[in-house]
């Protein structure tokens, strides 16, 4: 077993070289995007978050929707360029892409506190979560209005769930 000092330099070491990926993270992603402007390819994203395991992925594709010129497709499981954003874009080129993401708040800055960290292990504070956010009518993260349907039989699936469950 590691005594006290070695686990505080372990740490360290981790923190050091979590900040290294995180920033190479960024740099993926600010090129990506300077290759999205140029030439319309989003495909380096699907690359990217297939090697990003242990990532909080919400937070890159946040900041991909944000700053990338991609859109995540949810059915398709793959990016897609958001071609309004690219169209109404008025950098000089790709670089200019990747200087002004580079100059921006980086994608890991924007982490969630423990306290949230909390309700989103917690089911009932993800039912309350959900709940707040159908009645804002926007559900799947992207700003699009829900399948009322879908949704309806989606909470129909819950509630069996929560009556099979034994309940403290």
């Amino acid at each position: 077993m590691l005594n006290k000092k070695e686990i505080t330099k372990l740490i360290a070491g981790i923190s050091k070289k979590k900040q290294a990926v995180n920033d190479d993270i960024q740099t993926a992603i600010a090129n990506i995007a300077g290759h999205a402007y140029e030439h319309g390819d989003v495909t380096g994203y699907d690359s990217l978050i297939a090697a990003l395991k242990g990532t909080d992925l919400v937070l890159v594709v946040r900041h991909i929707r944000t700053y990338g010129f991609g859109l995540l497709d949810g059915k398709a499981g793959a990016f897609k360029l958001n071609k309004s954003m690219r169209d109404s874009s008025d950098f000089i080129d790709g670089q200019a892409v990747v200087d002004y993401i580079m100059s921006v708040e980086p994608w890991y800055t924007k982490q969630d506190s423990l306290k949230k960290v909390a309700a989103k292990v917690d089911a009932l504070a993800q039912i309350k979560s959900l709940t707040t956010r159908i009645t804002k009518g926007y559900a799947d993260g992207n700003g699009k209005v829900i399948d009322l349907h879908a949704a309806r039989i989606a909470i129909a699936e819950l509630s069996e769930a929560v009556q099979a469950t034994k309940i403290a």
